[in-house]
């Protein structure tokens, strides 16, 4: 019985501790879920993906190593806008691989909560998704560009990646694809050019 009403009697004297002053008050759940929702909106920030909308001629060159051929195929884009605009979703396609047609399919949406984009990609050519790359833009609006780090089943070996989209104008833009060899060097593995249809 004592124990008990010490207890209480500490647990009250710390509760009397904290100054109004210093507290912040807690919002009303109505309040954080206008607050949430307002964070979930179209920003500007999802305005270059508007840019990236439509179909698109790809021009794909490919580089195993630093001194490996570069070796070059052709295919088609397709991005469309997805779930009111907040959402670029992306399909491609080539007839031209050495295991037959290849496909490949992505998303790309600006997180308001991070400020920040994000991207995801799975294709044909594997059974696992890439991990989300996360993109910051520069200050003239025209590049996207971001650092990932993923394991690399063939080399059987952890990579680190840059990556950079350039949207030259509403016609053209490009996707480069950085990556650093075992022997530290970095090179350009994957370089696309979009030119609209």
């Amino acid at each position: 019985m004592i124990r008990s009403l010490l207890a209480t009697s500490i647990c009250l004297a710390l509760a009397a501790c904290g100054s109004p002053a210093t507290t912040a008050p807690e919002l009303s759940v109505e309040d954080r879920f206008a607050a949430y929702l307002q964070n979930t909106q179209v920003s500007e920030g999802h305005g270059i993906l508007n840019v990236m909308e439509g179909r698109f001629a790809a021009e794909v060159r490919m580089r195993q190593s630093p001194d490996a051929p570069e070796e070059t195929t052709e295919g088609v884009m397709e991005n469309r806008l997805i779930l009111g605009g907040r959402f670029l979703e992306s399909r491609f396609r080539s007839a031209d691989s050495d295991m037959g047609p290849f496909e490949g399919r992505g998303l790309m949406g600006f997180n308001t909560f991070e400020n920040r984009y994000e991207s995801i990609w799975v294709d044909s050519m594997g059974t696992f998704m890439q991990p989300v790359l996360h993109l910051q833009i520069d200050a003239e609006g025209r590049t996207l560009s971001g650092t990932s780090s993923e394991y690399d089943y063939f080399e059987e070996r952890q990579v680190q990646r840059r990556t950079e989209m350039r949207i030259l104008d509403r016609r053209t833009h490009e996707f480069t694809m950085y990556k650093t060899a075992a022997d530290g060097r970095e090179f350009v593995d994957v370089a696309i050019t979009y030119t609209r249809l």
